[in-house]
């Protein structure tokens, strides 16, 4: 008997392990037949005589090692047997000759027929009944009622929703595949796993007419009933079998694809839907030996004979392979090339071929299509190629995909073997560029193994100077690969990424010697191994070439990859390579003509970032725009430079250079009687410091119903020397009276942006909204102290009146609407879309004003100070919701009630169109800021919240609760809720002043135990442990929910619903590191009788531990786990 394993030996009978799929062969003779491979024999094992190995028994005994006492051990791969033609000492036999394809089964015929049914095979009339059912098989007129699948209406669009998943795998029916037993049908047995359990289906595509069963387990080929779960023939239509089944999941299935007909060959897939991925696995194919197309190539050193093998059906005949074999989520990798004079021909041959290493991480059924303007042949090998035998390792080959002379491969592959894809031509002496489109499940990795160094030269002209001339000669060796319509949607689908590198030639740019043809060179390094595009986009008719390593201008041919001049229909470039992780290489950008120069932006598209590091870009002197601005102090003329043309004069910039994945920062602030002015000018100025941390190419985009300029320099702005150290400028973005700034910033370095106007004695809000590959810190560097006291007004108490008067330094922000001084910062339609995208994070605290809350001096205003902390720069909003009318101020540090000015940031009344605040600030992470609320009116108290949003989360604090001793009640309630916890509600007198007195008299005091464990709820993104509490109050008003633990705590309250997957949804408040501890608090304003939860987790993943909950309040509260 003949059976396959998988060989997992230990260190008992090998040195090594080694895990091979190999036939063993159990009761069988030394050297007796044990496959359908004739030259395949039993070869006993040394440890057990009944027991051996199936394998082919070519290898000479003289190339065998004796195998190693006293235990019989061997290399890795092989395995100590006893092979009687080489003596009586038992040797070291490579496992590669025992593998399962070299020696498939033999295969005893089954008896069995059907459970209750009487079945004869094809070649007769065949009546098959299943039970409940009439099936007619072929011969007769067929009649099929199959119940547990036709019972399912319109099953593929009400049973398998938009979401579910599609597997796909695809092989073929060939002479060399398994047969049923005394029956001319072939079958291929696929092993089935899936990791979650439920309702997949099974459907087949193909040419043929297809036969499908599922069998729970192994299937039996002696008893194939045995295990069948349920069987079709024609319910996909169209001759297709669809099998629907409950599968579980980790549990081992197997799916037989076989034909209603019989003696039938071809190509098909299976077409998987259901809740996750399906993990398909071949279990018998046994290895089909494949030749190459048959031809003869005759050439003056002799001739080759090509030929077809008539064993092997075309895989690629099969229409709408595409579609139906590798569905929408496949991932497509591309390789570009050139079959040139330089490239390997085969032997005493002039075909011109290229060999590709391809390594693939994941195992499954990938496809390899070419696209060329010659036509292509494609050979892929298992392992090594060789040219003087190219029948050796082949796998699979094809010449003319259907409808095209291009070919396509399919083929299963493993994870981490070596695979060697052969790119040639189907005639003699032709040459020219080709890209090949791997799909599969995973991305292909392609590496070159034996491309010869092509020299390249530039385009055929000459460039005749004063000084000279220089001959550009094109190469007929080297076709231009860029001449393939469609690359973006063919060769860089969708989940390409986008890089973007923008500069300008300007008459300080580099130039090739003796000539008047200005250059940028730019070095490009890519993480990625893979192929890669460069894509110009300029008004110029722009030069591209592409260097391995340095780029040497009296040289251009030394090291150069590639070249392009224009693009399909465009006098721009498109340069493709496959480029290497960690190499360095040059990028020249150039023109067509002489003395041109003007913006450019390069598009890279592959499957990662690519750097770039400008390497020979001279310091390009600017100056402001051409006008004379007269005041009574004098005048001063800006000139404009011809010598740098505008970058923002690109259109469709925001899509096709900062694509999707951009990083949004803003900035807001306004020119006011208080900004900086330009020296005798009226015109008012402010400067930022801006910093990156990751280098790359950034946009900074005005917004403001001023007209606006802006200007960037590298390092130190001088107000008395405009032009030292810019970078570059611009006044009118198309379409609009702004700016916007496109340039290039390295990580860490200061740069200064400079927000000024077109017209004099303009002052007026804006906002900076910068884009690029991370967030952009904004630092003002120029703003002076601005005093602001509050709104003008007297507010008349018993006591006494004081008196508010707005200051005419800094005109009132929120009163926009009556002056055009100042204009209002909230005023800008749609800010919460535009100002904090949809990545913004948003925090919440909820309090409220009562007859505790502290006052105003002398006023019967109340107010609640609280502290705000931030851990990353930037910009953020606080905006008041309540049913009362707010007032809100920022101050950078402490907020002084007796000196309202002091430390001011910021102040706002009703926000556009309600009676609440939004205050817009850039924050400093680190630094302690403090937000006051308090009303408009005079006696007001009512409940609020705070909602923050910006680049991080918001830690608030409250600050400036009176202290006022209080007392609890007297009495211990201890209440078992559960038996992992228990609520106490305390009255102590032990504890006067509570925590500042931030409670006053009468709070009471409730605690709550419990712990995380390995059985606690996971949030799903951060596979952080949590606990859920409900609390419920009987009072309504201000509590506190403090932390106790060895473990660093995090917590969150959430009015109804705890949502895991979107943990943002009904938050209240949050809290991780209350001052000076490890441990939270919470503080909210809460309703009697509403539902609350509670949710304790760890700042760090992977921890358990016990905790304790202490509540503070008017009543008690109840805990429910």
């Amino acid at each position: 008997m003949v059976s396959t394993i998988i060989f997992s030996f230990g260190l008992i009978f090998f040195s090594l392990t080694a895990n091979v799929n190999s036939q063993t062969c159990h009761n069988i003779g030394s050297l007796d037949p044990c496959s359908i491979n004739h030259a395949c024999k039993c070869l006993p094992l040394s440890f057990a005589d009944d027991v051996g190995i199936c394998a082919v028994v070519g290898a000479s005994c003289s190339r065998l090692s004796p195998c190693r006492f006293p235990h019989d051990t061997c290399d890795a791969d092989h395995i100590c047997v006893h092979h009687r033609q080489c003596g009586s000492n038992p040797v070291c036999y490579p496992l590669s000759m025992a593998d399962q394809r070299l020696c498939p089964l033999m295969i005893t015929p089954p008896t069995s027929t059907y459970p209750g049914t009487t079945t004869t095979y094809p070649g007769t009339t065949t009546t098959t009944t299943y039970p409940g059912t009439t099936t007619t098989y072929p011969g007769t007129t067929t009649t099929t009622t199959y119940p547990g699948t036709t019972g399912y209406p319109d099953w593929e669009i009400t049973g398998f929703r938009e979401n579910s998943v599609f597997s796909s795998y695809s092989s073929a029916l060939t002479f060399s595949s398994e047969r049923f037993p005394n029956s001319t049908k072939y079958y291929q047995a696929i092993e089935v796993i899936v990791n979650i359990t439920g309702t997949f289906s099974f459907t087949s595509s193909s040419n043929m007419d297809t036969f499908g069963y599922l069998y729970a387990g192994v299937f039996d080929l002696s008893n194939p009933n045995l295990n069948l779960l349920t069987s079709n023939d024609d319910s996909a239509g169209n001759n297709q079998f669809k099998l629907i089944a409950n599968l579980e999941a980790g549990v081992s299935y197997t799916l037989v694809f076989t034909t209603f007909g019989e003696n039938v060959i071809g190509p098909f897939a299976i077409i998987a839907v259901g809740p996750t991925s399906v993990d398909f696995f071949p279990r018998n194919v046994t290895d089909t030996t494949m030749i190459m197309p048959s031809q003869t190539e005759t050439t003056s050193e002799g001739s080759v004979e090509f030929e077809q093998s008539t064993d092997y059906p075309d895989m690629t005949q099969y229409p709408d392979w595409e579609i139906t074999g590798f569905p929408e989520n496949s991932v497509f990798s591309n390789y570009s090339s050139a079959l040139t004079f330089s490239s390997e021909r085969y032997p005493n041959q002039n075909k011109f071929y290229e060999a590709i290493e391809v390594i693939v991480n994941t195992t499954g059924t990938y496809s390899f299509t070419s696209s060329s303007q010659i036509d292509t042949l494609g050979y892929l090998y298992n392992g090594e190629f060789n040219p003087s035998n190219q029948n050796l390792n082949m796998l699979t080959s094809n010449d003319d995909y259907p409808g095209s002379n291009q070919f396509k491969l399919i083929a299963y592959l493993e994870a981490g073997v070596s695979y060697i894809l052969v790119v040639t031509t189907y005639r003699s002496d032709v040459r020219g560029a080709f890209t090949i489109t791997a799909r599969g499940p995973t991305y292909v990795d392609f590496f070159p193994r034996n491309v010869t160094d092509t020299t390249m030269i530039m385009p055929s002209g000459t460039e005749t100077t004063s000084e000279g001339s220089v001959e550009f000669e094109q190469s007929t060796d080297y076709p231009d690969m860029t001449q393939y319509p469609d690359w973006e949607i063919t060769g860089f689908p969708e989940n390409s990424v986008f890089s973007n590198y923008s500069s300008a030639l300007t008459f300080s740019s580099e130039r090739y010697p003796n000539q008047n043809i200005f250059y940028e060179a730019i070095e490009v390094i890519v993480y990625i191994t893979g192929t890669y595009s460069f894509t110009s986009a300029s008004n110029m008719d722009s030069l591209g070439y592409l260097y391995n390593g340095e780029f040497n201008p009296s040289n251009q041919n030394l090291n150069m990859l590639t070249h392009n001049d224009d693009y399909y229909g465009s006098i721009q470039f498109r340069l493709m390579a496959h480029l290497e992780a960690g190499v360095s290489y040059t990028l020249v950008f150039t023109t067509f003509g002489e003395n041109v120069i003007g913006p450019f932006t390069i598009i890279a598209v592959g499957p990662t970032y690519v750097d770039f590091f400008p390497r020979n870009v001279t310091d390009t002197t600017m100056i402001m725009p051409s006008q004379t601005e007269t005041t009574s102090e004098g005048s001063a003329e800006f000139e404009q430079s011809t010598d740098y043309p505008d970058m923002t004069q690109y259109p469709d910039w925001e899509i096709t250079g900062f694509p999707e994945n951009s990083v949004f920062s803003n900035y807001s602030s306004a020119l006011t009687f208080s900004s900086e002015r330009y020296p005798n000018q009226n015109k008012f100025y402010e400067a930022i410091e801006v910093i990156v941390n990751t280098t790359g190419t950034y946009s900074f985009t005005s917004s403001s119903q001023i007209d606006t300029l802006g200007y960037l320099y590298n390092g130190e702005f001088n107000p008395s020397n405009q032009n030292l150290n810019m970078l570059t400028r611009n006044d009118d973005y198309p379409g609009s009276n702004q700016f916007r700034l496109i340039a290039y910033l390295e990580a860490g370095v200061s740069y200064i942006l400079v927000v000024t106007t077109f017209g004099s004695d303009v002052r007026g809000a804006f906002t900076i909204t910068a884009r690029g590959p991370t967030y952009v810190d904004f630092f003002p560097r120029n703003i002076t102290d601005t005093t602001m006291i509050m709104p003008s007004g007297t507010e008349t108490t018993s006591k006494e009146s004081v008196e508010f008067e707005q200051s005419t330094d800094y005109p009132d922000m929120t009163q926009y609407l009556d002056t055009t001084e100042y204009p209002d910062m909230t005023q800008y339609p749609d800010w919460e879309i535009t100002g904090f995208p949809e990545n913004s994070i948003i925090s919440n605290y909820a309090s409220a004003l009562t007859l505790s809350s502290e006052r105003y001096p002398y006023l019967s205003k109340y107010y609640e100070a609280i502290e705000i902390i931030v851990y990353i720069t930037g910009t953020y909003s606080f905006t008041s919701t309540s049913s009362i009318d707010t007032f809100g101020y920022l101050y950078t540090g402490e907020f002084n009630p007796s000196n309202q000015n002091l430390n001011m940031l910021a102040y706002n009344d009703d926000y556009s169109g309600s009676n609440q605040f939004t205050l817009i600030a850039d924050l400093e992470a680190g630094v302690s800021y403090t937000l006051v609320v308090t009303t408009f009116g005079s006696n007001v108290m009512g409940a609020f919240t705070i909602i923050a949003r910006g680049p991080t989360y918001v830690d608030f604090f409250r600050r400036n609760i009176t202290d006022t001793t209080m007392i609890m009640s007297s009495e211990t309630t201890t209440i078992a809720t559960s038996d992992e916890a228990i609520v106490e509600f305390e009255q102590s007198t032990e504890y006067p002043n509570w925590e500042m007195t931030e409670f006053p008299e009468g709070s009471i005091s409730t605690s709550y135990s419990s712990a995380l464990t390995l059985n606690s709820e996971r949030n799903p993104s951060s596979g952080k442990y949590y606990k859920e509490i409900s609390i419920i109050i009987y009072t309504t008003g201000v509590y506190s929910f403090t932390s106790s633990s060895s473990m660093d705590t995090l917590g969150y309250l959430y009015t109804g619903i705890y949502y895991p997957s979107d943990p943002n949804l009904n938050l209240l408040t949050s809290n991780d590191d209350y001052p000076g501890s490890k441990q939270f608090r919470l503080i909210a304003y809460l309703e009697a009788g509403v539902s609350y939860k509670l949710v304790v987790t760890t700042f760090p993943i992977d921890t358990t531990g016990s905790f304790s909950i202490t509540a503070i309040g008017p009543n008690n509260v109840n805990f429910l786990p």
